[in-house]
């Protein structure tokens, strides 16, 4: 456990430091404690090449700006947001991506979104491709029990499941003729192939 934590992107000043991203932060906390933060990631930034000396700043300003003009006439719905049933990254996309005055800021915050959380996700996929692997297994099935596991694992486990959803139900009902068909079209590519073989000996 000790050996996580001590990898845990927490640790680093960067990370530490994009609570000023945080809805909540910044419709509660003192405007100045966001600015600081705000600051010490553009430095950091700065220092990897990735902000200008000349767009701090700017960047710097456009959030002050952002806090006065935007947060603090919504200060309740950024102090509530949930971030259980929202995205933030849709409401910073709403109010900051079409706003010339948070251009410059927009862009830093995308950069600061596409940062690396780890290789925790994809090593949970190896995990799942180890589970139902078997020898012998067809690609599309393969697909096919990897997508399963991701629905079931994506509303929560198998009893959130919507056995009444008609879709579904279609899908199963119709299983059968969708495997015939597959049948038929993988004898008919043979067939082809055979022939295409004959052609060309001929």
């Amino acid at each position: 456990m000790q050996n996580i934590m001590d990898k845990s992107p927490l640790n680093f000043a960067l990370a530490q430091n994009l609570s000023f991203l945080d809805s909540r932060e910044m419709g509660s906390t003192v405007k100045e404690k966001n600015l600081e933060r705000c600051k010490a990631v553009l430095r950091q930034l700065n220092e990897a090449n990735r902000v200008s000396d000349h767009d701090v700043d700017e960047i710097l300003q456009q959030y002050s700006c952002y806090i006065d003009e935007t947060v603090v006439p919504r200060c309740s719905e950024y102090k509530n947001f949930c971030v259980s049933t929202s995205r933030l990254d849709e409401l910073l996309f709403d109010t900051m991506a079409n706003n010339s005055s948070t251009c410059k800021l927009w862009s830093c915050v995308k950069m600061l979104l596409l940062l690396s959380h780890g290789q925790a996700s994809v090593e949970r996929g190896f995990s799942v491709n180890k589970q139902i692997e078997l020898d012998n297994l067809a690609e599309n099935t393969f697909v096919a029990k990897h997508i399963i596991c991701d629905h079931v694992t994506s509303v929560g486990g198998l009893q959130n499941i919507d056995a009444s959803d008609k879709h579904l139900l279609l899908a199963a009902s119709s299983a059968r003729q969708n495997y015939l068909s597959y049948l038929e079209a993988e004898k008919q590519k043979k067939r082809n192939v055979v022939q295409e073989d004959v052609n060309a000996n001929c």
